[in-house]
């Protein structure tokens, strides 16, 4: 979903099941409504490319983080 549109009434009942959502920051509307205000626990990504990848992942059984690498744990010279 857009990630400044989560105050449709479709949103908020998915809100209350334990769906996952996607708000993508690429697709700008009018409404303005974020989903942290809303109390919504979506994940944020940039694109819908990403959110794409996402998806494949979660439903793979593979962990998001595990393709995302962690800079701060190394110790560069």
């Amino acid at each position: 979903i857009p990630a400044t549109a989560c105050g449709g009434s479709a949103m908020l009942s998915f809100s209350q099941l334990q769906t996952q959502i996607i708000a993508v920051e690429e697709n700008q509307t009018t409404m303005e409504v974020p989903p942290e205000p809303l109390g919504i626990k979506a994940i944020r990504v940039n694109s819908y490319l990403e959110a794409l990848g996402l998806l494949v992942t979660h439903r793979a059984g593979i962990s998001p983080n595990a393709l995302s690498p962690s800079l701060s744990s190394k110790n560069w010279v």
